[in-house]
């Protein structure tokens, strides 16, 4: 297998679980294979250099579907994004269920905001120990007076676990909807807005709109 292309002597097409370790491209799944992973779910990216999850060259890949289910990423230094150019929600991740994150110290955004309101299947979600991680969601380039609505109907666990940088979920105008979570974890977060419960976000005056979840249904830990 030649070095430089860890994909090229593979026939990755029935491919349903896939680990990358040490690997030593900028992208970590580059578009040349993306056609071959059609039935990939479960994607694990560990201990390498990776700049770049997914590599997106948009002409090539508009409304293109993805089976993925579960994505780990950790211990990946210089991690800048995890979506490269999906601002207009060229991809579709509508399988994925969990999403870890961890130990990646130039992350400073998980999500597209695009790509965020179609992962509606999302049952899991932590992060942690991202040192310079601000939002979980990138605010979109395109100003509207309306806020942008997020709804995880599935999201049943948060985790956001030593995050010193990050200060909300969306930097914009929003709402956040989470029906069935049940257990959420908030440890050494010290900058992060605070969970408001439905009576305080209908006072709140606030430009940015903070998540809201009902009392009761919250397991919160700082």
């Amino acid at each position: 297998m030649a070095a430089s292309n860890p994909y090229m002597a593979l026939k990755i097409h029935q491919l349903k679980t896939l680990k990358l370790v040490n690997c030593i491209e900028s992208n970590a799944i580059p578009t040349v294979v993306f056609s071959s992973l059609k039935n990939l779910e479960e994607l694990e990216v560990s201990s390498t250099n990776v700049e770049v999850i997914f590599g997106i060259m948009e002409a090539d890949m508009k409304g293109y579907t993805l089976r993925l289910k579960k994505m780990t990423l950790d211990n990946l230094p210089n991690l800048i994004q995890v979506w490269d150019k999906d601002r207009e929600g060229i991809l579709s991740f509508q399988n994925l269920q969990e999403v870890l994150v961890a130990n990646c110290e130039k992350l400073k955004t998980v999500f597209p905001t695009e790509l965020a309101k179609r992962i509606v299947k999302l049952e899991k979600l932590e992060i942690r120990h991202c040192e310079v991680l601000q939002e979980i969601v990138e605010e979109a380039n395109a100003i509207t007076e309306e806020p942008t609505e997020f709804s995880f109907p599935h999201l049943t666990s948060l985790n956001l676990h030593m995050l010193p940088q990050l200060s909300c979920f969306y930097p914009g105008r929003f709402t956040l909807e989470c029906p069935a979570l049940n257990h959420l974890e908030v440890l050494s977060c010290d900058n992060l807005e605070k969970f408001q419960n439905q009576q305080e976000a209908q006072c709140s005056t606030s430009v940015t709109k903070l998540p809201l979840f009902s009392e009761g249904k919250v397991c919160k830990e700082i």
